[in-house]
């Protein structure tokens, strides 16, 4: 994002300076104009000195220059009625008495002019009015949710033209409603107006400012929690410079009205407002533009709107052989042992299980760490869509499984993991289709409009404001962009979150396992698991203190109600009999964030990145848990691992768990930190080699630094 918004700044700044470099060279180009013009009055008041007046000019009150051209115009007029002879004037002589009486009032006694009355709804305030309006409308309700929207297309599951059309009608009616209210200010009075001008622009280059300089620590939508409402020194700064910039142009405005005559006040009148709201929009349109072309826009396969995965087949077990795999994301080992020393009934739950904590993923995020765990291929840095497309394709877990009489059944995010129902079609036994098109939620509770508002004003609002906007939202936030018909039984939402968490738990609650399948089973389940903090999960755990309404649950109690989700799963196979004929494998799919880099910035990770491992095979012996901490495990052999828990051929997989723990010396473990910033921008950080004991951070050594050969 470095590179996209130093464009605008570098506009911003050089249009900035040219606006100063104008404004000083106007003054003084005004000022010199009016000593000029001073000086050419006073030279010709010395040259054409005043005529004295005399004692008939100053009776008639007429200036001695008119009455001498009265004068010239005066001819005798004989009376043939009383033979008399007298002078008046010609204009005299065609009047009445009475016209002439006026007429002599008028010149004697002329009232001093009065003042126009300046018109209010002119072309220039009228102007400003538009592109104020049109500057806080789509600010708002455009530019900032299409940046938004643009660098996570593949987060909102939506086609481009349901999003851009959406806001455009939003920007229009936030436009509207601004133009009416300066419009209505200007009904009132013309300093109402110029005043409300003042203080919509302040605050719009106040949030302009703040997405633009000041969103640094801002930090991805995970649910995590965060600290935005903290009342912390850097929150108060912010605020405060955020209140400075919103107060500048009406204090400019009252300085003008304290000094209406200066040259300044009648440079900057009725020009700065439209000027710097037409700079802004200019900006924004080439930021939106760059975006666009930095990202494109993604296709997006319309038939998810009623297309889904279903529960039903993915609990569906066969009496002879299953592998069931529960994708626990973001379970950190470190944090699983935490929980264990926490919650000790945790061993009993874990019945037949072996822990192996030293086990790493090869990548730090769901993308692509889970994609190459079902399809087996590596990531090589391409697009994401490229990627995805490639490596579905290819000799993925599911095809080899399908193809050798397995059902397989998926419960993965269409977010992230796949990109079209089509490419999973073939390996994939559980979609299912509504048979009613579902309809895009625009305005409904957790719609487009709402979401997008909410993350419009968290970016452009101060630290101690974004919590308002922001709290409550998770990584599943686009669950809701449909309204899919939710009555199924067993209907998955597509993302991953809490909520569809909890619904596995609904499902499982009431319809339990089924034991009717007629081929041995895959089943694949991805749950939130340690991603997000949730009151509702928390609360499935009999043990969690709900006695507080508004208190939040920690990390751990949000875990260890995911578990007590898994504890009703194994309980509910138990009494279907099919709990000891399935290998079950929970593993994370990569470790704790590692915000070190990704928010602090660092060139390196400061503790170790593990992910947890749980494998009970098919038939092991009923007990509390084990651990096994000597194993030296990792991700990349998790393919080769199903397979040969299916009771196939793993050679053409590559290495599994059974064969690494069978080698006297265990292999060197490699771990890739990659930035997702877009599908279009994935960065290769740096590369890690791990040789020993993983939670030993000395154990891990840099080799690559953004795909370069390094030793550090």
């Amino acid at each position: 994002m470095s590179e996209l918004k130093n464009f605008p700044t570098l506009c911003f700044l050089l249009l900035t300076t040219f606006y100063l470099c104008d404004t000083i060279l106007f003054v003084q180009i005004s000022e010199r104009g009016i000593e000029m013009a001073k000086k050419k009055n006073q030279k010709n008041n010395r040259k054409k000195p005043n005529k004295p007046e005399t004692a008939e000019t100053k009776n008639t009150g007429i200036k001695p220059d008119a009455a001498e051209n009265t004068a010239k115009k005066e001819t005798p007029v004989t009376d043939s009625e009383n033979n008399k002879h007298e002078t008046v004037s010609e204009t005299e002589s065609a009047q009445t008495p009475e016209q002439a009486q006026a007429v002599s009032e008028q010149t004697t006694t002329e009232p001093p002019p009065t003042k126009k009355k300046k018109k209010r709804f002119t072309f220039k305030n009228e102007l400003q009015a538009i592109l104020l309006s049109l500057a806080i409308g789509f600010t708002v309700c455009f530019f900032t949710p299409m940046d938004t929207f643009l660098g996570n297309q593949r987060d909102v599951g939506v086609a481009a033209g349901n999003i851009i059309k959406l806001l455009l009608a939003a920007s229009g009616v936030v436009s509207f409603v601004s133009f009416a209210i300066l419009n209505l200010m200007l009904a009132i009075h013309k300093r109402a107006f110029r005043f409300t001008s003042s203080i919509f622009l302040g605050i719009l280059l106040a949030m302009y400012s703040q997405m633009m300089f000041m969103n640094g620590r801002m930090v991805k939508i995970t649910g995590d929690a965060t600290t935005y409402a903290e009342k912390s020194s850097e929150n108060i700064t912010n605020m405060v410079i955020f209140c400075i910039i919103a107060l500048i142009p009406t204090i400019i405005y009252i300085i003008m009205l304290c000094n209406k005559k200066s040259s300044f006040t009648k440079l900057l009148r009725g020009r700065a407002v439209p000027y710097m709201s037409a700079v802004l929009i200019v900006m924004q349109s080439f930021g939106t533009f760059s975006q666009y072309q930095k990202n494109g826009i993604m296709k997006v396969d319309e038939s998810k709107y009623n297309k889904f995965l279903s529960y039903v087949d993915s609990f569906n077990f066969s009496k002879d052989k299953n592998v069931l795999v529960i994708l626990a994301d973001r379970l950190d080992s470190v944090w699983m042992n935490n929980l264990l020393e926490e919650y000790p009934d945790l061993n009993e739950l874990l019945d037949g299980f072996t822990f192996y904590p030293n086990n790493v993923s090869c990548y730090t995020n769901t993308f692509p760490s889970l994609p190459q765990m079902l399809t087996n291929n590596m990531y090589d840095d391409s697009e994401w869509s490229e990627y995805i497309s490639k490596s579905w394709a290819g000799n993925t877990i599911t095809r080899k499984l399908h193809d050798n009489g397995y059902k397989t059944s998926l419960v993965i995010d269409n977010l992230t993991t796949f990109e079209t129902y089509e490419q999973i079609a073939d390996q994939c036994d559980n979609i299912r289709t509504d048979g009613e098109y579902a309809e895009i939620n625009y305005t409904g509770e957790g719609g487009i409009l709402p979401t997008f508002m909410d993350f419009s004003l968290g970016k452009l609002s101060p630290y101690l404001l974004k919590a308002k906007f922001l709290d409550g939202y998770t990584s599943d936030f686009s669950n809701k962009f449909t309204t899919a018909n939710n009555n199924i039984p067993g209907r998955h939402p597509g993302g991953i979150g809490v909520d569809s968490d909890y619904g596995i738990y609904e499902y499982i609650k009431e319809y339990g396992v089924d034991n009717s399948c007629d081929r041995n089973m895959f089943s694949f389940v991805h749950m939130s698991f340690a991603h997000d903090n949730d009151k509702r999960v928390a609360s499935i755990y009999d043990g969690y203190d709900n006695s507080d309404p508004d208190a939040s649950p920690s990390l751990n109690e949000t875990i260890r109600g995911s578990w007590e989700i898994l504890a009703t799963l194994f309980d509910k196979m138990k009494e279907k009999d099919v709990y000891d004929n399935t290998t079950i494998i929970v593993i994370a799919d990569h470790g704790h964030p590692p915000a070190e880099i990704e928010i602090y910035e660092e060139d390196r990770l400061d503790s170790p990145n593990v992910a947890s491992l749980l494998i009970k095979p098919a038939g092991a012996e009923r007990g509390p848990l084990k651990i096994n901490s000597e194993a030296e495990l990792s991700n990349e052999y998790f393919p080769a691992s199903v397979i040969e828990y299916a009771g196939l051929p793993h050679d053409d997989f590559g290495t599994s768990y059974n064969d690494v723990m069978n080698m006297d010396t265990y292999p060197d473990r490699f771990f890739h930190v990659y930035f997702f910033h877009s599908a279009r921008d994935v960065e290769n950080f740096m590369t890690y080699k791990i040789n020993g004991d993983a939670l030993d951070l000395e154990n891990w050594k840099i080799i690559e630094r953004h795909g370069e050969p390094a030793d550090d």
